[in-house]
C-alpha cells in the first residue's frame, strides 16, 4: 500500500518553514507599526493589574503563616500578548500561568511541599478613557497533595487524608472602577465566576468576588487591600483576605511588596477546599509586570 503521508524529515522542514514565515510576518507587522496602529504585540504596561489580595492571581513571592510552619510559595506571571485599540477603547489578550505551593516544613535546607495548586489560562481586558475597566478570564485549576503530606516513617498520608481528583474550570468576569481619595489611588471591583466542570461535584458552580485597593502616592508607598470571595463547598461561605504593606515601585507597575495579611474563610488550597482556615501572615511579593 502506498504511503501518502510525508516522512518525518519532510514534516520537520515544512513545520520550520511555516514557523519561520509566521515569525517574519509578526516581526514585519511590529516593525511597520506607528502610533496610529490598531494592533500591538506585547504592549507595554499592564492594562488590568492583578488583584492584590486575591489568591487566584499570578504572583511571585512567599507568605509565612504566623505561629505555624506553613509557608505559601508563589511562582507565576501574566503577560499581555497583544492589543487592539481605537481612539478611546483598548482590548487586550493576556496569558496566565501560575502555581501556589504549601510548604509545611523547611528544616534541613529544603522545603517539604504539602499541597500545590496550578493555574493556567487566558483572558481579555477592556479599558476606555472612563474610570471603568473590565476583565474576563478562563482558567483551569488543578490541585494535588505532594510528598510533604506523606509520613515516610509510618508510610501513610498525614491525618488520614489521601489525594483525590480536584479541578475547577471556570470563567470569571470582573468590573473595576478607579478613583481616588485625597490623591490616593483607589480601585473598587466586583465580579462573578462560573465553573461548568468541577471535581468534586459538591463544589457549587457560581462564585462571587468583590474588593478594593487603596494606595498612597509615590514610588515608595503604603497600600491596603481587601478581597472577598463567596464560594459554595457546598455551603456558600464568605472568605475575607486583608493585606496591608509597603510597595517599592509604582502603584500599578513593577515593584516589591512587603506585607502583613489576615484571612478567614475557606482554605486557599484545593485539596483542602471544604476546610475552614483563619490565620495571620507576613511575606513579600515581586511584581514584574509593567
Amino acid at each position: 500500500m502506498l504511503n501518502h503521508f510525508p516522512n518525518d524529515g519532510t514534516m520537520r522542514t515544512r513545520t520550520c518553514t511555516i514557523g519561520l514565515a509566521l515569525i517574519l510576518t509578526l516581526w514585519g507587522t511590529g516593525r511597520a507599526q506607528t502610533d496610529t496602529s490598531r494592533w500591538v504585540f506585547f504592549p507595554s504596561r499592564t492594562l488590568f493589574a492583578p488583584l492584590m489580595a486575591n489568591h487566584e492571581e499570578p504572583r511571585m513571592g512567599i507568605q509565612q503563616e504566623i505561629g505555624t510552619s506553613n509557608m505559601k510559595v508563589a511562582i507565576g506571571n501574566s503577560v499581555d500578548a497583544f492589543e487592539y485599540h481605537t481612539g478611546i477603547d483598548t482590548i487586550r489578550c493576556s496569558l496566565m500561568f501560575f502555581v501556589y505551593a504549601l510548604a509545611n516544613d523547611y528544616r534541613g535546607y529544603r522545603l517539604k511541599i504539602d499541597a500545590a495548586d496550578g493555574f493556567f489560562g487566558f483572558g481579555f481586558n477592556y479599558h476606555t478613557r472612563s474610570p471603568w475597566s473590565f476583565r474576563f478570564r478562563a482558567l483551569h485549576l488543578s490541585a494535588h497533595l505532594v510528598d510533604g503530606h506523606y509520613n515516610d516513617a509510618i508510610e501513610q498520608w498525614r491525618d488520614n487524608k489521601i489525594p483525590f481528583p480536584f479541578s475547577r474550570n471556570y470563567g470569571e468576569i470582573v468590573a473595576a472602577y478607579a478613583t481616588g481619595i485625597s490623591r490616593c489611588p483607589l480601585r473598587l471591583y466586583a465580579g462573578t465566576s462560573y465553573a461548568p466542570i468541577v471535581k468534586p461535584k459538591d463544589i457549587r458552580g457560581w462564585a462571587g468576588i468583590a474588593g478594593w485597593e487603596l494606595q498612597t502616592p509615590g514610588s515608595i508607598h503604603a497600600y491596603l487591600a481587601h478581597h472577598f470571595l463567596l464560594l459554595g463547598a457546598p455551603t456558600y461561605i464568605g472568605t475575607n483576605t486583608v493585606e496591608s504593606g509597603v510597595k517599592f515601585g509604582g502603584d500599578s507597575g513593577r515593584g516589591i511588596r512587603l506585607f502583613l495579611m489576615y484571612q478567614n474563610g475557606w482554605d486557599n488550597f484545593g485539596e483542602y477546599y471544604n476546610e475552614r482556615n483563619e490565620f495571620f501572615g507576613a511575606g513579600f511579593a515581586v511584581e514584574f509586570w509593567e
